[in-house]
């Protein structure tokens, strides 16, 4: 296909983010065709030349560049494979849709040598995608995975932020901080999924490594138990935060975002519906719906699956240890049976009768009380046991019928948690008036009286003794209940009456964190 040689849109030249998506899946697939080659190692370091001259801005290299490039790689790591045909090797690699070839037409002082013009090849934009993701598996190491329980107050505090940028109109601010929340997001939900496959990975390969899981096991537990607390910590803190941010305007939030959005070749509309996805993403990971559980709470559950899967194989593998025998010595020992056997025909009776691959010349079933009836004694001698008509009669066994639904508790789930943030913010609330007005001068509301209580109970139960004073906190809300000496002692009052405090006198005071 011949190439424009105009500029100008009208002439058909299309921008690069139109050029990326009118590739089908198979030219996308294709990219990935070197790999299967007898040459890709030598595929792998040509592209890694293309990669380290595309980060010092030089993305356009010669036949000559690229050997010269090549032969000094060499040089430091023999290893390295020959290019016995640098050209063929790249045009091989255009083909695949990895590069993109050109003529270097622009320095030449006759015809011949315009004739003889070189060929430039560069990286296409899928091409150098592809190669990242290849260069991404060959250096993933999976013992780095972990659960980033850290990134969790990082959230917060960016919700928090955004609330306030989305309230004052800041288009930057919000933009910023939204981005930033879709990064460590995806973060977070890849590092999960990286965790817990390779937990998976572990417990299917244990028989075979059990000394590896043993070595770790205390800080995979201990890992999974912090972020598991991490978790039910920030969790409804977090979803009030996505809350009160929605309380600010959502369709506002997306514009002020597509606004600040720099990419130059995104329409409007296409701009305010990335940032509406981010943002309906980061909904759907802290609040959810009726119809679909919030993320986090699915990780929750996975995170609490993943404590009681380990203990179960710290069990298994503790046993397997004791006992010295595994299955995977069981196998081994039943392979060189077979392999020792006389004859083929020997070797598949020998396993045959190990792994029970065999047609069933008895019908078991297990009687109400196994206990009744000695496990040694012949059935001839054994009582008999009752056999169902329809397994009699039609050889199925009894259906014990449809199983009951399980009960759908999102509802209540839901309501639970509105409910906590409800008095959450109820017990803010009455912080907050028992800061701002004195004790003794006024009836305390029922939401302050019952925080004050709490408080009290508190302070005579610790007894926290400082300067001669009883202190309790509480943290939660930000404030601190001390019980100062004093003769004339305290009176509050309540809608219920006067609370008498002989010998003491109450004061609040704010908790700074």
């Amino acid at each position: 296909m011949q190439r424009p040689s105009s500029d100008n849109a009208a002439d058909g030249v299309v921008s690069p983010a139109a050029a990326v998506a009118v590739h089908t899946l198979d030219h996308r697939l294709r990219l990935f065709g070197w790999l299967s080659g007898p040459d890709r190692q030598l595929y792998l370091w040509l592209l890694r030349i293309f990669d380290r001259a595309r980060r010092t801005y030089e993305v356009r290299l010669t036949t000559e560049q690229v050997a010269a490039a090549l032969d000094e790689l060499t040089d430091s790591d023999p290893t390295i494979p020959q290019a016995t045909d640098l050209p063929g090797s790249l045009d091989a690699l255009v083909d695949w849709g990895v590069l993109d070839r050109s003529q270097d037409s622009g320095r030449v002082s006759s015809i011949a040598e315009y004739r003889r013009r070189a060929s430039v090849y560069q990286l296409t934009e899928l091409g150098f995608v592809a190669h990242n993701a290849v260069e991404r598996v060959i250096a993933a190491r999976p013992d780095e995975a972990q659960l980033k329980a850290i990134a969790l107050g990082t959230i917060l505090e960016d919700l928090a932020a955004l609330k306030e940028a989305n309230l004052a109109g800041d288009p930057v601010a919000v933009h910023r901080l939204l981005d930033r929340l879709h990064g460590v997001l995806t973060d977070l939900a890849d590092r999960a999924a990286r965790f817990y496959l390779v937990i998976g990975e572990l417990a299917r390969t244990e028989e075979a490594r059990p000394e590896t899981f043993l070595r770790h096991k205390d800080l995979l537990l201990d890992h999974l138990r912090t972020f598991h607390a991490e978790l039910s910590r920030y969790g409804p803190l977090i979803g009030a935060a996505v809350v009160g941010v929605r309380a600010t305007g959502e369709d506002g939030l997306v514009d002020l975002a597509a606004q600040a959005d720099p990419s130059p070749f995104a329409t409007p509309v296409e701009r305010a519906a990335r940032w509406r996805e981010h943002w309906d993403g980061i909904v759907a990971w802290f609040v959810g719906d009726h119809e679909q559980t919030a993320t986090i709470d699915r990780l929750d559950a996975r995170t609490t699956s993943a404590i009681a899967d380990l203990a179960s194989l710290l069990r298994q593998v503790t046993e397997a240890r004791r006992s010295g025998v595994s299955r995977d010595a069981q196998l081994r020992e039943l392979a060189a049976w077979c392999w020792s056997a006389p004859s083929d025909a020997d070797a598949a009776a020998l396993w045959s009768v190990a792994a029970g691959v065999r047609s069933a010349r008895h019908l078991a079933i297990a009687a109400d009380d196994p206990e009744v009836t000695r496990a040694d004694r012949s059935w001839w001698q054994a009582p008999p046991v009752p056999v169902s008509t329809t397994l009699r009669e039609h050889g199925r066994a009894p259906s014990p019928g449809r199983p009951a639904p399980l009960p759908d508790d999102r509802l209540a789930r839901e309501y639970g948690r509105r409910r906590q943030l409800a008095e959450r913010t109820a017990q803010a609330e009455a912080a907050r008036s028992l800061l701002a007005q004195p004790l003794h001068d006024r009836v305390l509301a029922d939401h302050e009286v019952a925080l004050l209580l709490r408080l009290l109970d508190r302070a005579l139960q610790t007894r926290s003794v400082t300067s001669g004073r009883v202190h309790a906190d509480s943290s939660d809300v930000g404030i601190r209940l001390r019980l100062r000496p004093d003769a004339q002692g305290s009176r509050v009052r309540t809608p219920s009456g006067v609370l008498t405090l002989p010998d003491v006198r109450l004061e609040i005071e704010e908790v700074f964190r």
